[in-house]
């Protein structure tokens, strides 16, 4: 696959088995950490960065992957839109996964929670450099997701799936909810 970060050409990269999202995360140590990721480009089918499902789609048969990034100092019209839409990504990702968990398929629900943490990761990322750009107080709140996330995976690795549902119902959805909320008001 033929890799680009905006306009500059990384090479051909061998992505046999890969999904985009393990790639993409390779490419981040050609970022500078002033870049955010705003899009990705997948044989010119261009999608946000913040996509449902994006991060687990595979490589197979892409022949060029595009990353469009800005700096947190020249952030883009909509950088908050992008976070709603991440933190609306992680949501249904909880949803789902309760569901999962509640029909017994646990083994699905805890995968899909490797996608929902993606999912909040991107969401935390813009909220912090578009915080750092426009001055704005930040609407997540790390040390908050970190306890929950704490409890998430303590209940993850005694393999309590009603633990599990319990931290992603009564804890982690009302926080990542009030976030969207916030965000949305500011976007």
């Amino acid at each position: 696959m033929q890799v680009f970060i905006n306009q500059r050409d990384i090479g051909s990269v061998s992505t046999a088995g890969l999904r985009v999202g393990e790639v993409v995360e390779a490419l981040e140590a050609h970022l500078s950490p002033e870049d955010i990721l705003l899009r990705i480009e997948l044989d010119g089918e261009s999608v946000s960065a913040a996509e449902d499902g994006l991060a687990e789609r595979p490589t197979e048969g892409v022949d060029c992957l595009v990353l469009h990034t800005g700096s947190c100092h020249e952030l883009p019209p909509g950088l908050r839109t992008e976070m709603v839409r991440a933190l609306g990504a992680a949501l249904a990702d909880i949803a789902v996964s309760i569901d999962w968990l509640l029909g017994g398929d646990e083994d699905r629900a805890q995968n899909l929670m490797s996608r929902l943490l993606d999912d909040l990761g991107v969401a935390v990322d813009l909220d912090v450099r578009a915080s750092a750009a426009d001055a704005a107080p930040r609407v997540t709140q790390p040390d908050e997701l970190e306890r929950v996330l704490g409890r998430l995976r303590d209940a993850a690795g005694r393999k309590e799936a009603n633990d599990v549902r319990y931290v992603l119902e009564e804890e982690l959805s009302p926080l990542v909810s009030r976030w969207k909320r916030i965000a949305a008001c500011n976007a």
